[in-house]
């Protein structure tokens, strides 16, 4: 745990956003690499969506399973990149092969998928 969460939540301090994303940052620089979806949180709460895309990708690259299932909801919306089913479903498939998820990161990706799954049979029953 670090510094930044403590500012992020008040804990034993004000609470103060830019404070826990300075301390998130060093968090980061450092090798903590939860640091990475924290700061895309905080981005998110601002409404700074291509921040917050960033972040998430950086944490998923870095392995973190519900980051994966973030970008696919970023994806999916538009929010911060590009409107993408395809490019949803990719992260949801690295969600669900990630071996650090959690039980409800594993069953929201698991949701989505059978969501896109739906549609995309909807899609083909159309044409």
């Amino acid at each position: 745990m670090n510094l930044g969460f403590f500012y992020d939540e008040g804990l034993g301090t004000p609470a103060s956003k830019h404070l826990a994303k300075i301390w998130y940052r060093k968090a980061r620089h450092a090798g903590d690499f939860v640091a990475s979806n924290n700061l895309a949180i905080l981005f998110r709460e601002r409404h700074a969506h291509r921040s917050s895309f960033h972040w998430f990708r950086k944490a998923a690259l870095d392995g973190d399973g519900d980051a994966w299932v973030e970008l696919a909801k970023c994806h999916l919306k538009g929010s911060g990149t590009s409107l993408s089913a395809a490019r949803a479903r990719e992260c949801l498939r690295r969600a669900m092969r990630s071996r650090f998820i959690t039980p409800a990161g594993r069953e929201e990706a698991q949701a989505l998928l059978r969501v896109q799954g739906v549609l995309q049979s909807l899609r083909y029953r159309r044409s």
